[in-house]
């Protein structure tokens, strides 16, 4: 399975959130390799939690430029948040279960990497993109 990477095209100019972008890639991919490698259950938890509190303090980060800028897609920008959680929280979840390995690797890497990605090429650019213009 390949790494999620950071690449130049997921800059946004702002320092920043590109910081903790990077930093959150890094943390999804140690997780996928916790998971695929079967390392021990409580390693795959704690690194899990501190990519929660990270998830949430980038997003809190993120909305507070949102709503700085009077952002005009600030409620659905967060919408994508709230359920980036909810399906971070679900896999988190059968983590604790004990259902780990590479299904559950490549789950992760499907629904928390490639749509963190997606994300930040997308949605998050787009902020940028109108934080640049307005400021």
């Amino acid at each position: 399975m390949d790494k999620i990477k950071w690449t130049k095209d997921l800059k946004l100019g702002i320092k920043i959130l590109d910081e903790q972008h990077k930093e959150l890639i890094m943390r999804i991919s140690d997780i996928i390799d916790s998971m695929n490698l079967n390392k021990k259950k409580d390693e795959t938890i704690d690194l899990l939690k501190r990519f929660k509190n990270e998830a949430i303090r980038h997003f809190s980060t993120e909305e507070k430029y949102m709503d700085n800028s009077d952002y005009p897609d600030t409620a659905g920008h967060k919408i994508l948040h709230t359920s980036f959680m909810q399906e971070f929280q679900a896999l988190a979840n059968k983590v604790l279960k004990g259902e780990a390995g590479f299904e559950c690797a490549v789950e992760f890497r499907e629904n928390i990497g490639d749509w963190f990605v997606r994300h930040i090429r997308m949605n998050d650019l787009n902020l940028a993109s109108y934080i640049d213009g307005k400021f």
